[in-house]
């Protein structure tokens, strides 16, 4: 136990965004991954699928079915995948899609070159009070672009897993939290040749998104550490990456979870990773496999309980 590191995902501070830009200029900023080929001005028809229901569809099956002209807002169903989603949406007609949830979260979905996405539903109401405004709607979709020295980061991933321990609430879960949110990742380019935009090349890196993008930040700090202390044990380095953490985001304010509230060491564990103060941690716990059978035995497991968990 005292050689494991357990960490949780975290947004950088860069954000992939693709915005809604609407008839009155107002702009919603939200998250995704497009190359959208559209217009930059507000040209294009835009309506919520619900609105568009046939006089023999119930509301769940017009939002379900998106029947849309161009730019479909839709709320209702996230039980559909997005191909599906897109699928149906290209076959009425549409050339965008306006997809309102929480439940994506920080993360940038990958879109392609159709024109989509993501938006939270704080700002459903905004939306939806300018469609129901007027009796001529317009919209675009922007592309992709990159915002740097994004605020406030880091944020705790939606998909990231959470603490405590399964074993004693007091043993903390995640141990620390990284960057795994929109990391750009090297990839072997023909593996998804679905996914490459008409007329180019599959890239040599892509976006991913998980614990298993936070992992490798940790693995690397820890090389690092134990490159410049050689003698230091697992458990050394393990203890300089926790006691160095960082509770605070780029906004010197508590880190927050993914829609806002304030997050818990059972979402990032001691905090954030640096990469300076690790290798100057001041004071380095030492802990043995002995201290963890001690603890366990002092929360009241035997040697039989402890060997079955």
């Amino acid at each position: 136990m005292d050689q494991i590191l357990t960490v949780a995902a975290t947004t950088i501070d860069c954000d992939l965004q693709s915005n809604v830009v609407m008839g009155t200029n107002k702009v919603i900023k939200d998250r995704a991954i497009n190359f959208s080929p559209l217009s930059k001005s507000a040209d294009y028809p835009m309506i919520y699928g619900e609105a568009a229901k046939t006089t023999t569809a119930d509301s769940d099956e017009a939002s379900e079915r998106k029947y849309c002209r161009f730019v479909c807002v839709d709320g209702i169903n996230d039980d559909l995948s997005i191909g599906v989603i897109i699928t149906i949406v290209q076959a009425l007609g549409g050339l965008g899609l306006v997809r309102i949830t929480d439940q994506i979260g920080a993360e940038a979905e990958y879109y392609g070159d159709f024109p989509a996405t993501v938006v939270r539903t704080k700002h459903a109401a905004t939306i939806l009070q300018y469609i129901n405004s007027t009796s001529n709607p317009v919209a675009t979709i922007l592309p992709t672009s990159i915002v740097i020295d994004y605020k406030p980061a880091p944020i705790v991933a939606t998909f990231s897993s959470r603490g405590p321990s399964s074993l004693s609430k007091n043993i903390l879960k995640p141990d620390v939290a990284a960057p795994g949110i929109n990391i750009l990742a090297a990839w072997i380019g023909n593996d998804h040749l679905t996914d490459v935009p008409k007329g180019k090349k599959p890239s040599p890196y892509i976006f991913e998104s998980g614990t298993s993008m936070a992992c490798p930040h940790v693995s690397r700090l820890a090389a690092s550490i134990k490159s410049e202390n050689p003698t230091w044990s697992p458990s050394a380095i393990r203890s300089a990456i926790i006691t160095s953490a960082t509770q605070f985001n780029n906004m010197k304010a508590p880190i927050t979870r993914d829609l806002g509230s304030v997050a818990t060491p059972y979402d990032y564990g001691a905090g954030g990773i640096t990469t300076i103060q690790p290798f100057q941690p001041g004071l380095v716990y030492e802990t043995t496999t002995l201290d963890y059978f001690n603890y366990l035995c002092y929360i009241g497991l035997n040697s039989q309980k402890v060997a079955k968990q």
